[in-house]
């Protein structure tokens, strides 16, 4: 059915045409409140506070908040800023190495050493009051190292495989003084192939310990004479090796206490020795001071801190005082008992080793080595 529009409006009924008009009228200010055009018109013009106004952005439409003020903000500003990368700065990790400090050995300085030597290393056990574990036996040498022969941990008289002894155990610091007794067993650079192979093994068995090779004592002019195969010229060469290895990685450092005992031609001041080759037990005083005062602590520090440049291998000759060199007397005083301390007061004295323990010249490489002669 068609609406017929003069049915509404009728010009016969003029009360309905006003009651239509008039409510047609009243929705016109409904339609403005809901439309967001007049309130933005109505702010404008008007004074009203309007709390949203559409921005005429053909792009998008954006819709953007006011204060209360009544001013639009930007939209255009507001994406600009949003599209902006934020610079992130991630801090790296610092990186930590090791280094090695000088100093003095404290008082438990040696709880985590290690000694590895000959007779003469035994005379450190016996008098030098350094308390650490001594795997050392008369005429041991790299030879027998190479060959399985056990040594012998003096600390409880057990004859121990040190290959073993290095797996099994933990060390902060490795003392090695060998080299007189492999003189019977080749010449100096096969004393570098064996003393390089064992020095790799207390290295890589003993990842964090500080390697601390010492150099052979000298011995007399006399006894050097009379035993060519072990003579000075070969502890020189002997010792240069041990000089020239300790360059090749930090943690390794090189000991030279000859000076301290020696006189001008590299051998062994006479009167310091009964046999030549062994220290009178008070000499030992000068070398346990040496050996203290070569410590060396090792120190995590950032990477950045880390001093650059080799570190120092010995202490300086001045290191140990020089009313402690030794020095030879007419009149030898009696010599330290065994066990007993030497004190560093008494360094420098010329005595006699205590009954038991004197060594007669060439004791220690021939009574050591015999067995092995023969191979």
């Amino acid at each position: 059915m068609k609406l017929k529009t003069n049915k509404i409006i009728n010009k016969d009924n003029p009360v309905r045409a006003v009651l239509y008009l008039l409510l047609l009228l009243a929705t016109i200010p409904v339609y403005l409140a809901a439309n967001p055009l007049y309130e933005y018109v109505s702010s404008r013009y008007f004074g009203r506070d309007a709390d949203v106004v559409v921005a005429s952005d053909t792009e998008g439409g954006t819709v953007s908040e006011t204060g209360e003020s009544g001013e639009t903000q930007n939209p255009q500003a507001e994406t600009e800023t949003g599209s902006e990368e934020t610079e992130t700065i991630v801090e790296k990790e610092p990186v930590y190495v090791k280094v090695y400090r000088p100093g003095y050995a404290d008082d438990h300085y040696f709880d985590d050493a290690m000694f590895i030597g000959d007779s003469r290393t035994i005379g450190l056990y016996d008098y030098s009051g350094i308390q650490a574990d001594y795997y050392c036996s008369k005429g041991y040498c790299t030879y027998q190292w190479k060959k399985g022969k056990k040594t012998i941990l003096q600390n409880t008289g057990e004859k121990v495989d040190l290959g073993q002894v290095l797996l099994d155990n933990h060390y902060g610091k490795v003392y090695l003084m060998i080299g007189l007794n492999d003189g019977g067993f080749g010449s100096v650079e096969d004393y570098r192939s064996r003393v390089s192979a064992m020095i790799e093994c207390i290295m890589q068995t003993q990842p964090d310990a500080v390697v601390f090779l010492m150099a052979s004592l000298k011995t007399t002019a006399s006894w050097s004479s009379a035993h060519p195969d072990m003579n000075n010229d070969f502890l020189e060469g002997i010792n240069q090796v041990l000089s020239e290895i300790a360059d090749t990685d930090d943690r390794l450092f090189y000991l030279d206490v000859n000076p301290f005992y020696c006189d001008e031609e590299g051998n062994m001041r006479s009167g310091l020795s009964s046999d030549g080759v062994h220290l009178h037990a008070s000499q030992y005083g000068v070398w346990t001071e040496f050996i203290k005062a070569a410590a060396v602590y090792t120190e995590e520090v950032p990477e950045d801190e880390a001093e650059s440049g080799p570190q120092e291998s010995a202490p300086a000759a001045e290191t140990v005082p020089q009313e402690n060199a030794p020095q030879v007397e007419t009149e030898p005083p009696e010599s330290a008992p065994q066990g007993e301390t030497v004190s560093p007061d008494n360094a420098g004295q010329t005595g006699t080793l205590p009954p038991g323990n004197t060594q007669q010249a060439g004791t220690d490489i021939r009574e050591g080595t015999a067995d092995n002669e023969a191979e």
